[in-house]
Protein backbone atom coordinates (compact mmCIF):
# COMPACT_ATOMS: atom_id res chain seq x y z
CA UNK A 1 0.00 0.00 0.00
CA UNK A 2 3.04 2.19 0.77
CA UNK A 3 3.86 1.59 -2.47
CA UNK A 4 1.06 3.00 -4.51
CA UNK A 5 0.82 6.23 -2.07
CA UNK A 6 4.55 6.80 -3.55
CA UNK A 7 3.78 6.13 -7.09
CA UNK A 8 0.11 8.69 -6.59
CA UNK A 9 2.82 10.80 -5.14
CA UNK A 10 5.21 10.76 -7.95
CA UNK A 11 1.99 10.68 -10.53
CA UNK A 12 0.83 14.06 -9.11
CA UNK A 13 4.67 15.39 -9.38
CA UNK A 14 4.81 14.67 -13.31
CA UNK A 15 1.24 16.08 -13.61
CA UNK A 16 2.34 19.38 -11.98
CA UNK A 17 -0.38 18.71 -9.08
CA UNK A 18 0.16 19.37 -5.58
CA UNK A 19 -1.75 19.66 -2.66
CA UNK A 20 -0.70 23.26 -0.97
CA UNK A 21 -2.19 21.92 2.49
CA UNK A 22 -3.12 18.32 3.61
CA UNK A 23 -4.33 19.53 7.01
CA UNK A 24 -6.90 20.73 4.97
CA UNK A 25 -7.52 17.45 2.84
CA UNK A 26 -10.56 15.33 4.32
CA UNK A 27 -12.17 12.59 3.07
CA UNK A 28 -15.76 10.21 3.08
CA UNK A 29 -16.42 6.96 3.11
CA UNK A 30 -19.35 4.99 2.67
CA UNK A 31 -20.97 3.34 6.16
CA UNK A 32 -21.12 0.01 4.72
CA UNK A 33 -17.08 -0.44 4.40
CA UNK A 34 -15.02 -0.96 7.59
CA UNK A 35 -13.56 1.57 8.91
CA UNK A 36 -9.34 2.61 8.30
CA UNK A 37 -7.92 5.11 9.10
CA UNK A 38 -6.27 7.14 5.92
CA UNK A 39 -2.82 8.96 5.21
CA UNK A 40 -1.32 10.92 2.40
CA UNK A 41 2.15 11.48 2.39
CA UNK A 42 2.53 10.55 6.22
CA UNK A 43 0.22 12.93 7.57
CA UNK A 44 -3.34 11.60 9.10
CA UNK A 45 -6.63 12.54 7.16
CA UNK A 46 -9.61 13.71 9.09
CA UNK A 47 -12.95 11.51 8.40
CA UNK A 48 -16.00 13.03 7.88
CA UNK A 49 -19.71 11.91 8.35
CA UNK A 50 -21.68 14.83 6.25
CA UNK A 51 -20.27 17.61 4.76
CA UNK A 52 -22.01 20.29 1.77
CA UNK A 53 -21.38 19.80 -1.43
CA UNK A 54 -22.80 22.33 -4.28
CA UNK A 55 -25.53 22.88 -2.17
CA UNK A 56 -26.89 19.68 -0.76
CA UNK A 57 -25.80 17.80 2.49
CA UNK A 58 -23.86 14.59 1.41
CA UNK A 59 -23.11 12.12 4.08
CA UNK A 60 -22.43 8.33 4.72
CA UNK A 61 -25.58 7.09 5.10
CA UNK A 62 -26.82 8.49 2.30
CA UNK A 63 -29.50 9.74 4.02
CA UNK A 64 -31.29 12.60 2.79
CA UNK A 65 -33.91 13.39 5.83
CA UNK A 66 -32.09 16.82 6.68
CA UNK A 67 -31.77 17.64 2.85
CA UNK A 68 -35.55 17.57 2.22
CA UNK A 69 -36.16 19.54 5.72
CA UNK A 70 -34.20 21.84 4.61
CA UNK A 71 -35.76 21.71 0.78
CA UNK A 72 -39.34 22.19 2.34
CA UNK A 73 -37.98 25.18 4.35
CA UNK A 74 -36.55 26.33 1.08
CA UNK A 75 -39.97 25.64 -0.50
CA UNK A 76 -41.51 28.10 2.29
CA UNK A 77 -39.50 30.67 1.04
CA UNK A 78 -40.19 30.92 -2.46
CA UNK A 79 -43.64 30.71 -1.48
CA UNK A 80 -43.09 33.60 0.33
CA UNK A 81 -41.03 35.16 -2.08
CA UNK A 82 -44.82 35.21 -4.08
CA UNK A 83 -46.76 35.86 -1.17
CA UNK A 84 -47.12 39.21 -1.70
CA UNK A 85 -48.59 38.45 -5.37
CA UNK A 86 -50.66 35.66 -4.22
CA UNK A 87 -52.22 38.11 -1.65
CA UNK A 88 -52.30 41.42 -3.96
CA UNK A 89 -55.50 42.31 -5.98
CA UNK A 90 -54.31 40.13 -8.82
CA UNK A 91 -57.30 38.26 -9.93
CA UNK A 92 -57.58 34.77 -8.18
CA UNK A 93 -57.92 32.88 -11.34
CA UNK A 94 -54.05 34.36 -12.06
CA UNK A 95 -52.67 32.86 -8.88
CA UNK A 96 -52.97 29.29 -9.64
CA UNK A 97 -50.95 29.57 -13.05
CA UNK A 98 -48.42 31.76 -11.20
CA UNK A 99 -47.99 28.88 -8.13
CA UNK A 100 -47.77 26.26 -10.53
CA UNK A 101 -44.87 28.31 -12.82
CA UNK A 102 -43.06 29.08 -10.11
CA UNK A 103 -43.41 27.09 -6.74
CA UNK A 104 -44.20 23.92 -7.91
CA UNK A 105 -41.11 23.76 -10.00
CA UNK A 106 -39.36 24.68 -6.25
CA UNK A 107 -40.91 22.04 -4.53
CA UNK A 108 -40.32 19.33 -7.06
CA UNK A 109 -36.67 19.80 -7.67
CA UNK A 110 -34.12 16.91 -7.13
CA UNK A 111 -37.20 14.62 -6.37
CA UNK A 112 -35.42 11.54 -8.37
CA UNK A 113 -33.25 10.96 -5.24
CA UNK A 114 -35.72 11.22 -2.80
CA UNK A 115 -37.01 8.17 -1.03
CA UNK A 116 -40.19 8.23 -1.26
CA UNK A 117 -41.55 8.16 2.55
CA UNK A 118 -45.42 9.04 3.53
CA UNK A 119 -43.96 11.40 6.03
CA UNK A 120 -42.23 13.11 3.41
CA UNK A 121 -45.44 13.66 1.31
CA UNK A 122 -47.59 14.57 4.34
CA UNK A 123 -44.45 17.31 4.94
CA UNK A 124 -45.14 18.49 1.41
CA UNK A 125 -48.78 17.72 1.45
CA UNK A 126 -48.89 20.33 4.46
CA UNK A 127 -47.22 23.21 2.97
CA UNK A 128 -49.59 22.77 -0.49
CA UNK A 129 -52.66 23.01 1.83
CA UNK A 130 -51.27 25.99 3.95
CA UNK A 131 -50.96 27.19 0.22
CA UNK A 132 -54.49 26.41 -0.84
CA UNK A 133 -55.88 27.99 2.11
CA UNK A 134 -54.06 31.41 1.10
CA UNK A 135 -55.14 31.25 -2.65
CA UNK A 136 -58.70 31.49 -2.62
CA UNK A 137 -58.90 33.34 0.61
CA UNK A 138 -59.69 30.80 2.88
CA UNK A 139 -59.26 31.22 6.55
CA UNK A 140 -59.19 27.93 9.00
CA UNK A 141 -62.44 29.65 11.08
CA UNK A 142 -64.28 28.78 7.66
CA UNK A 143 -64.44 25.07 8.31
CA UNK A 144 -63.47 24.11 4.21
CA UNK A 145 -62.86 20.90 3.54
CA UNK A 146 -59.26 20.08 1.85
CA UNK A 147 -61.56 18.91 -1.26
CA UNK A 148 -63.27 22.28 -1.66
CA UNK A 149 -60.32 24.31 -1.15
CA UNK A 150 -58.86 22.05 -3.54
CA UNK A 151 -61.23 22.61 -6.43
CA UNK A 152 -61.07 26.63 -5.70
CA UNK A 153 -57.38 27.13 -5.47
CA UNK A 154 -56.89 24.96 -9.05
CA UNK A 155 -53.40 24.37 -7.99
CA UNK A 156 -51.57 21.12 -9.28
CA UNK A 157 -51.71 18.28 -5.99
CA UNK A 158 -47.38 18.24 -5.55
CA UNK A 159 -47.45 15.27 -3.72
CA UNK A 160 -49.48 13.42 -7.40
CA UNK A 161 -47.05 15.16 -9.54
CA UNK A 162 -43.77 13.88 -7.22
CA UNK A 163 -45.39 10.47 -7.87
CA UNK A 164 -45.78 11.11 -11.61
CA UNK A 165 -42.19 12.63 -12.19
CA UNK A 166 -41.11 9.35 -10.22
CA UNK A 167 -42.45 6.92 -12.37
Amino acid sequence: MESSKRYGNRKRKVRGLALKSISKTKYMRSASLPQTSSTLGGAALEELKNYVYLGPKVNTRNDLDSEITIGCKFRRIKFNEQGEVMQSKIEIKSRPSIFNSTVVPAMTYGIGTWAATIAKERSLAAIVRAVQRIMPEVSLKDHTSNEEIRRRSRICDTVETIRNKKL
